[in-house]
């Protein structure tokens, strides 16, 4: 609980909140790259669903089994919020801003 308190934008209740949704929705404990992906497919341009998963993937799935855990999800969400912010504040649109700053 510590490490997520300190390395994400959210207090313990929070974190709580997130951990109840995600069991719900991934009750063996991971999530799919397929999942995440259909996930961001809702709220990205065509295309770039894919590239920003594959750098999520990159940077998170350090065993490369192709799946997340919770804790990797919070800070994925973290990390996001963080590049939306950087995006919206720079008013910048391509996403190769990804490879950049990983």
């Amino acid at each position: 609980m510590d490490y997520l308190r300190k390395n994400t934008r959210y207090d313990e209740q929070e974190i709580r909140e997130w951990y109840k949704g995600f069991k719900v929705d991934c009750p063996d404990g991971t999530l799919s790259k397929g999942k995440i992906l259909d996930m961001y497919s809702m709220i990205l341009p065509a295309g770039n669903a894919q590239v920003f998963v594959d750098q999520i993937f990159r940077i998170f799935d350090k065993d490369g089994n192709g799946t997340i855990d919770f804790k990797v999800r919070l800070l994925e969400g973290s990390f996001l919020l963080k590049i939306l912010r950087l995006v919206r504040k720079k008013k910048l649109i391509d996403f190769s801003v990804f490879t950049d700053i990983v």
